[in-house]
């Protein structure tokens, strides 16, 4: 396969984007907000029982980063690819968290608390290993995301990254040992409670560089099973806290339809449709599912009961788009290659200044 070929971007990755976090936003604003927590006042009864199944999104977005963050992997070594995702990373989360936050501080009052200190250490992106509480609910995602980023990026440092089919097995072993026997630091910086679709996607990016095979399709098969076994914990408990009755077979049936979605997008048997662009609906996503939540539920509470419900709830919906795209195109998208050209100009520095001490220091020593 080219190299022009292998870098061509996956158009259906980004329609599967924006399908994720459209799941993620009606689940919020249309179930999660009012079933428990008290978040909003207002029970959009017209989509909760097919709303509540947008919690079941956030699996779509793991598989998703396990294909494109072994793609971006690939494509260069440590420093490049720590490079690549700050700069697609923080610029966006800073002005989401930014907005959140002062959302939060003037509007928010009791139910939506925030602090300073809080703030500050989300903005570095590991607020929940500084002991902090999230600005935002979604964040938790990200937690899980950027462990998963440290794994690849260990994995570039050590230069075993022509290894990640090993890897990612021995990684799949792990999983359910971890889970198991409940060890609470592996389960945590291996992601062991979602790792199966990161490793899913990982397996999906190689299908899609190297063709398929039986081996890799072997691991997605078990990396499905998993899967599924791990929902209906998480069913059951989702049950429990939100005092509803989500099917666990429909749950199972919308995750399996993941993995076979992604299969065929890998095989490339999407037809014409794999054809379409859908760039501008992936470029929302990140902001759409940073912003959000609670900023979505405090401007909803100021809205209803005054304004028929139906208008708040796809006004709020359409807004957030608005808004997203606005960040992406005018803050995210500049600020992103600012910080790229930078943050590469300091790598090539640093490394420039490593090799020459590593120089000098051979050169001492040979005197």
């Amino acid at each position: 396969m080219s190299e022009n070929h292998d870098r061509m971007r996956v158009n259906e990755i980004d329609l599967l984007r924006f399908i994720a976090v459209i799941m993620v936003i009606l689940f919020h604003y249309g179930f999660r907000a009012y079933a428990a927590d008290d978040y909003i006042k207002m029970d959009y009864t017209l989509i909760a029982p097919i709303a509540r199944y947008g919690r079941f999104g956030v699996e779509l977005f793991f598989i998703i980063s396990g294909f494109v963050i072994l793609m971006t992997a690939d494509r260069g070594g440590f420093g490049t690819f720590v490079v690549s995702r700050a700069s697609r990373l923080y610029p966006a989360f800073w002005v989401c968290c930014t907005i959140t936050f002062l959302v939060k501080l003037f509007f928010g009052g009791d139910r939506f608390p925030t602090s300073i200190i809080q703030y500050l250490k989300n903005m570095t992106m590991f607020g929940n290993r500084l002991n902090s509480s999230s600005v935002d609910g979604v964040y938790w995602s990200l937690y899980y995301e950027i462990n998963f980023y440290i794994i690849i990026s260990l994995i570039l440092l050590a230069g075993k990254i022509h290894r990640i089919n090993r890897i990612l097995w021995f990684w799949l072993f792990l999983t359910p040992i971890v889970n198991y026997f409940k060890w609470d630091i592996l389960r945590e910086n291996l992601v062991t409670q979602y790792s199966v679709y990161f490793i899913a996607g990982a397996s999906y990016f190689l299908i899609w560089k190297h063709g398929i095979s039986l081996e890799r399709c072997i691991m997605i098969v078990l990396c499905w099973a998993y899967a599924l076994m791990l929902l209906e914990p998480e069913v059951a408990f989702f049950n429990i806290h939100y005092h509803t009755d989500t099917n666990i077979w429909v749950t199972k049936a919308l995750v399996t339809s993941y993995f076979v979605a992604m299969m065929f997008i890998v095989l490339r048997k999407t037809g014409s449709f794999g054809q379409l662009r859908w760039v501008f609906l992936g470029g929302l996503t990140y902001p759409a599912y940073l912003l959000h939540q609670h900023v979505g539920y405090i401007i909803i509470n100021r809205l209803y009961p005054m304004l028929n419900m139906h208008v708040v709830f796809w006004g709020m919906v359409f807004f957030m788009l608005l808004v997203s795209f606005v960040i992406h195109q005018f803050i995210e998208k500049p600020s992103s290659r600012w910080m790229k050209h930078s943050l590469t100009r300091l790598s090539e520095r640093v490394a420039s200044l490593w090799f020459a001490s590593k120089k000098r220091l051979a050169g001492t020593l040979s005197q």
